[in-house]
């Protein structure tokens, strides 16, 4: 799209701000065009603006003063309702006082209410994206969300792509599908939760992650507790991770694993239930072996970090948001109203509820297997 007002990009901004509001994934993708940004323009300052739970994430690209917690923009108002937009202006006043007009200002969230936080902010020049025309008022550049098709992984770089393809340093497509995380693993920590040393006992864990965004897209519970009894058989150390929003999920799996369902109890109590904020359960993927998990931000960790990682899809299509990595294989449900092509979500509605359970199609023995064929693959060459 043509600059609104015939406005250019700047050459050399001296100020860069990113939004990327998102969940886990959608903002580890987000950040894979910090390292660029800062190539391109090795002067400038650059800040991140991300929710507040997805702090420690963001420090990971840059320095703490310069990762701020945005508490008024939401991505998914099914999940979190609409924003009330006297807090998205008084947030922007206060965004603007901390970082003054940014040089350069782009916003991967995609909302109304980002637009609307852009448009009272009024920085120099604004490169954002959107479902609703009206929203491109707001910004000097602007791509219609609908017409992007590929990978959520490319998307970040379809919205820079109007400004800096021509850019010597410019990354291929298939470059744009490699999410890596900025430094060394096993390097990786924050002040308040260090990573922990590796000890022997890691090198045979598995990690289950049976949440997810919403619940038709999570595995059945039971089919997690039968995986972790046969894993444990099998000799792994089993341990399931529920975000601080999954206590319901957690309680009502520790129940299972109480009860001794549905195959009989942990023989050898190798089999661990906890609740994790995010720096937490990223420590813990540091210290595995392989995940199994559903389609969440848990496993696009994984997957990046190079863990052998089984993936579990159901209403959504991995083909647009599945988890990327060397070591990945993804199960899906065999219903035949699963979204394929350029469809994201079941029925290409987000949670469109069509009655049917997809996920209980995929059976234990199908999921163990795949897992144990990665294990025996080994690390890539």
């Amino acid at each position: 799209m043509r600059p609104r007002r015939g406005r250019l990009a700047p050459a050399a901004p001296a100020s860069i701000a990113i939004v990327a509001t998102h969940w886990l994934g959608d903002t580890f993708w987000a950040l894979q065009i910090v390292p660029f940004l800062r190539r391109v323009h090795p002067e400038a300052r650059i800040d991140l603006l991300v929710r507040p739970s997805l702090v420690w994430l963001a420090r990971q690209w840059a320095p703490d003063d310069r990762v701020h917690g945005l508490r008024s923009l939401v991505s998914d108002r099914h999940r979190e309702g609409l924003p009330r937009p006297w807090r998205i202006l008084a947030e922007a006043r206060s965004v603007r006082e901390k970082l003054g007009r940014p040089d350069l200002w782009i916003d991967l969230t995609s909302t109304p209410a980002a637009a609307l936080f852009t448009g009272t902010l009024r920085p120099r020049f604004a490169l954002g994206m959107g479902s609703r025309r009206f929203t491109a008022r707001a910004f000097d550049l602007w791509r219609a969300s609908g017409e992007f098709d590929g990978h959520l992984a490319a998307r970040p770089w379809w919205v820079l792509e109007p400004a800096y393809a021509e850019h010597g340093t410019w990354p291929s497509p298939d470059e744009h599908m490699r999410p890596v995380f900025p430094t060394a693993v096993g390097a990786i920590g924050t002040a308040d939760a260090p990573a922990p040393p590796p000890c022997a006992e890691d090198r045979r864990r598995v990690l289950l992650f049976p949440g997810a965004g919403w619940p038709k897209k999570r595995w059945p519970l039971a089919r997690f507790v039968e995986l972790a009894f046969q894993l444990e058989r099998d000799g792994w150390g089993v341990e399931l991770l529920f975000a601080p929003a999954e206590e319901a999920i957690a309680g009502e799996t520790s129940r299972m694993l109480a009860s001794e369902a549905p195959i009989g109890p942990a023989a050898s109590g190798t089999i661990r239930l906890r609740v994790t904020e995010g720096p937490q359960m990223h420590h813990a993927l540091l210290r595995a072996s392989a995940v199994v998990s559903n389609d969440s931000g848990a496993a696009h960790l994984a997957a990046a970090l190079g863990l052998p990682t089984v993936a579990l899809f159901g209403p959504t299509n991995p083909a647009r948001c599945g988890p990327l990595g060397p070591r990945v294989s993804v199960l899906c449900c065999d219903c035949r109203e699963r979204p394929v092509g350029g469809q994201h979500h079941c029925l290409d509605r987000p949670r469109a509820s069509c009655g049917r359970d997809c996920l209980g199609s995929i059976d234990v023995t199908a999921v163990r297997r795949t897992l144990v064929g990665l294990l025996e693959a080994g690390s890539p060459s």
